[in-house]
């Protein structure tokens, strides 16, 4: 969603993330940021997945450790969708943890914090799914909020251009799970996030540049 194509970099693209419609001083933050993000090709090998949820999750739904992540029926999963990868379409080991804190507002924020146990590879493609399988308790699923609920389902004439952009990424997640063993059909998908890896073939020049610089010292 936020790629825009640059063959300047190894991966052939480049982030461009928008400012948000907000106020000015909100604006100056984000440019202050973007300045340096917008300069990378992907999302990071190494850092962890974000996924805020509306209310606190029954733990014993979900997968909390690396050997959890990856069994077939896991509620959460993690999926290599790059194409000719040795493990396309296997499941990635992580480790899930979550949190429950106090939000500026007074209310509280319920936020799932997944770490690869493993690198993901530079250029890879890797599909993040939640399934309606995590439970806020033993009556009450985890379901896709309205704007998901559209984007899993059919073009609609007028739809917001948002909609339509992130039907067209999330689409390779849910077609490649849905081919999985077990399969995880659309019914059962409350979120599908689509995440290409950048590239980090100039890390290794500039940890070369500080051993010269410290032997030279």
């Amino acid at each position: 969603v936020w790629l825009a194509t640059d063959p300047s970099t190894p991966t052939g693209v480049r982030l461009n993330v928008p400012l948000p419609n907000a106020p000015r001083d909100v604006q100056n933050l984000f440019r202050a940021v973007l300045q340096e993000t917008n300069k990378l090709d992907g999302f990071s090998p190494i850092a962890h997945f974000v996924v805020e949820l509306s209310d606190a999750p029954d733990p014993a739904s979900l997968p909390l450790t690396p050997a959890d992540s990856v069994a077939p029926l896991a509620t959460i999963g993690v999926f290599d969708l790059t194409p000719d990868s040795p493990t396309v379409g296997q499941r990635i080991p992580f480790e899930l943890h979550i949190r429950d804190d106090a939000s500026p507002g007074g209310g509280r924020s319920h936020t799932l914090l997944l770490f690869p146990s493993i690198p993901l590879t530079p250029g890879g493609r890797y599909g993040l799914v939640v399934t309606r399988r995590v439970l806020a308790d033993a009556t009450r699923p985890f379901d896709p909020s309205p704007f998901f609920l559209a984007v899993m389902g059919p073009p609609v004439e007028g739809e917001a251009a948002a909609i339509s952009a992130v039907r067209n990424v999330a689409s390779e997640v849910l077609d490649a799970v849905a081919q999985s063993v077990p399969p995880i059909p659309r019914d059962d998908v409350a979120l599908a996030l689509h995440f290409s890896i950048r590239s980090v073939d100039h890390i290794p020049l500039d940890l070369l540049a500080i051993k010269s610089q410290v032997l030279a010292a």
